[in-house]
């Protein structure tokens, strides 16, 4: 468990539930509810030259074991601004480089 810290989120993610959010057709007040709460619990972080090229490289890692764009791109987010990353996908992120993966159930 995470206590007295403020958590953060990669712009990848804020971008993965919005989209979750209008397939269930949620409402465009839903949406913006769903932000703000975000940004009152999180800091957002922003994507820059540093995650496309931690990007490139996490892509030409694991090219033996194909990653998402959406994964590669939070990977290189936790990398770039040196946070662990937090999942229950701990098998989506397997063999990167550097990559401190913690999950409620193992760290």
């Amino acid at each position: 468990m995470v206590t007295g810290k403020r958590l953060h989120i990669s712009f990848m993610t804020l971008a993965e539930l919005l989209e979750h959010g209008y397939q269930k057709n949620m409402s465009e007040r839903n949406i913006r509810l769903l932000i703000q709460t975000l940004k009152l619990d999180h800091t957002i972080l922003p994507y820059n030259e540093d995650i496309c090229d931690r990007f490139g490289w996490i892509r030409c890692q694991r090219r033996n074991k194909p990653i998402s764009v959406p994964d590669a791109l939070i990977a290189a987010t936790a990398l770039v601004y040196d946070l662990p990353l937090m999942t229950h996908n701990v098998r989506d992120f397997d063999g990167i480089e550097g990559l401190n993966v913690m999950t409620k159930y193992r760290s």
